[in-house]
């Protein structure tokens, strides 16, 4: 890859001209981590570290049992510890871009634990997942070689928000020296209104916005679930998971936030603008959920719950982000911004939370430059 090799260019020229005896431990280790995570032919970080050590772990959940990847770097020392959640990702564990995730954190030094969660493999984000992370983390401050007092979470899409909820909570929030929230969203309620009406929205600033084919699915699953009424959930599944969305006329016998749940999925499927609903009538319908349905939204949404953290926050988007859209992590930064502890990254490079989008060079450059300071934030948090 031509760009690839160009973008290598300004960051060995640093390893080569930079006074080595001043350059800080965590710059190098941040310059080496963006080359191995960037589309790039050399990956320096291989040759001059040893192989990590990945094995499976097993923790004690409220229901059952929890299960994750465990990455660590040879040596026995005391490390860092960091808690990567990927969400709702349609990769296997042993994914490539997963595996040098794991591998390129532990190669700097990290004991990162990915867990994995059955609910979110099956793309559905259930109540209990914040309280499952909060169990992770606890295994992860467990984990032998972990200094406890340099622990950190990493979460990636929903990810992201699943792990701000666990890192404000009471439980674990004084222990939580850092959290990176990448691509996440900040109501998920919000984010039901600007799918289903085609277009996002921040403060008055509107503008189209198609979601992803995913992100409409996982809403679909999500809205219908959180139903109560057995009818509801029935009637909404054969007509908007189970097959192609059949008649527009609203059936009998939906609840009243059955009701609401069809008109945004009719919406969201539609397949004309003129039989789409506006921003505010999608955003009138969330807030018309009964007390019970927006209950359950707000246990998986990090509105509900940000008032209780105490992390360093750092939070990045893509701008063009089709899955959700960046204006929920302005939300979220907002939300954050009376406490002066939270910064927003937004980049141009990513498809989603994977730095691989076709840019021209100096557009790769300038990103890949932003990726290294967001970076270097986080792993001068984990020390």
């Amino acid at each position: 890859m031509r760009i690839g090799f160009l973008a290598l260019i300004p960051l060995l020229f640093a390893l080569l001209v930079l006074p080595w005896p001043k350059v800080p431990r965590s710059f190098v280790k941040t310059l080496l981590f963006v080359i191995q995570v960037l589309p790039l032919p050399a990956k320096p970080l291989q040759w001059l570290t040893r192989s990590p050590v990945r094995e499976q772990v097993t923790y004690t959940l409220p229901l059952g049992e929890g299960s994750g990847d465990l990455y660590r770097p040879a040596g026995g020392r005391k490390r860092a510890g960091i808690l990567v959640f990927l969400g709702i990702i349609p990769v296997p564990q042993d994914d490539p871009r997963v595996v040098n995730l794991g591998t390129a954190l532990a190669r700097l030094g990290f004991i990162a634990l990915f867990p994995w969660s059955r609910a979110m493999m099956d793309k559905r984000i259930t109540p209990e997942e914040p309280g499952n992370m909060v169990q992770a983390f606890n295994r992860l401050a467990d984990t032998e070689g972990v200094d406890a007092d340099r622990l950190g979470m990493v979460g990636f899409c929903v990810g992201g928000s699943i792990l701000a909820i666990a890192a404000s909570d009471p439980r674990i929030n004084d222990r939580v020296s850092f959290l990176s929230a990448f691509g996440a969203y900040h109501d998920i309620g919000d984010v039901m209104a600007q799918i289903a009406s085609h277009t996002s929205i921040f403060h008055d600033d509107q503008d189209p916005w198609e979601a992803n084919h995913l992100s409409k699915e996982v809403m679909a699953c999500q809205a219908v679930e959180a139903l109560e009424a057995d009818h509801d959930r029935q009637t909404l599944t054969s007509l908007f998971l189970e097959a192609d969305p059949g008649s527009t006329d609203v059936p009998e016998g939906l609840s009243p936030d059955g009701d609401i749940v069809f008109t945004l999925l009719r919406s969201m499927t539609a397949a004309g603008p003129e039989h789409h609903l506006s921003i505010e009538a999608a955003q009138d319908l969330v807030a018309r959920f009964s007390p019970s349905y927006r209950a359950r939204l707000d246990s998986i949404s990090p509105v509900s719950a940000i008032g209780n953290l105490k992390a360093r926050v750092l939070i990045a988007h893509d701008l063009e982000d089709n899955l959700v859209p960046v204006e929920e992590s302005r939300r979220l930064a907002e939300a954050l911004a009376s406490g002066g502890n939270a910064t927003l990254t937004e980049f141009s490079l990513f498809s989603h939370v994977t730095p691989d989008k076709k840019v021209d060079k100096l557009t790769f450059l300038k990103e890949s430059t932003k990726l290294f300071r967001y970076a270097y934030s986080i792993v001068r948090l984990a020390g």
